[in-house]
């Protein structure tokens, strides 16, 4: 079984290939690439981007973070990079569908004296409601409370 990346490492080989956004003169990337790697090139949610095979967060709570996770049948992982802060930092689990941003987030935040369950930024968070093709909508994640609530829009997506 093979990953869509084709990547398979360890826990130390990940926080290991970390240390190349933290000290970009270690020699197998130019200075000048690993920038090009970090630099935000498309907004794909508001306040999170796209690099070269990365996800930029400019903004995580004060500092950037630099990350890409994944999974498949029977493994899930994330892998971040908060470069200002001089931490890395990766989640691997044997559990496919498991919650490794979720659980990498709260041991970042932890490390960082912050609330592990805080948010970053408040956006709306939209989901994407399964069903039928002609029956498929977007719907709009609101948290007033401790339990989301579910808003269905009106307009269909085909």
């Amino acid at each position: 079984m093979w990953s869509a990346g084709y990547v398979k490492s360890t826990a130390r080989d990940m926080i290991r290939y970390g240390e190349f956004f933290l000290d970009p003169h270690q020699g197998l990337l130019s200075p000048e690439r690993i920038q090009a790697m970090c630099t935000p090139h498309i907004q794909i949610e508001p306040g999170i981007y796209y690099g070269y095979g990365v996800v930029i967060t400019p903004d995580f709570f004060g500092t950037t973070r630099i990350d890409h996770g994944g999974g498949i049948k029977g493994v899930s992982a994330h892998f971040a990079v908060l470069p200002d802060k001089a931490m890395s930092a990766v989640c691997l689990t044997n559990i496919a569908g498991a919650p490794a941003e979720v659980l990498l987030n709260g041991a970042v935040q932890s490390e960082l004296g912050i609330e592990p369950e805080a948010r970053p930024f408040n956006i709306p968070i939209f989901a994407y409601a399964r069903g039928p093709a002609s029956d498929r909508r977007y719907v709009r994640v609101e948290r007033r409370s401790s339990r989301p609530r579910l808003r269905e829009r009106r307009r269909p997506v085909y």
